[in-house]
């Protein structure tokens, strides 16, 4: 496990993906700023607050070559 004190420290970590499962209305922050640094994305739903920091979020993805994945989980699903 390891932290680390900078976003700067770490997007230069060597890592490849990032799992965004910080609170909704940031998420449109943290995937540019992955997609910036180079990293595939897994975010958590709701991808963002409304539906054009979406449709940025997918583009900016598109433009960098990144994929963006959303992670859905049926917790109380009965199947």
């Amino acid at each position: 496990l390891h932290a680390y004190p900078t976003e700067k420290e770490f997007f230069a970590s060597g890592i490849d993906v990032v799992a965004i499962c910080s609170p909704a209305p940031v998420h449109h922050r943290n995937v540019l700023m992955a997609a910036e640094h180079g990293k595939h994305v897994l975010c958590e739903k709701p991808l963002a607050m409304t539906e054009p920091d979406i449709e940025d979020m997918i583009a900016v993805m598109r433009r960098a070559g990144l994929h963006l994945f959303t992670g859905f989980t049926y917790r109380f699903s009965p199947s």
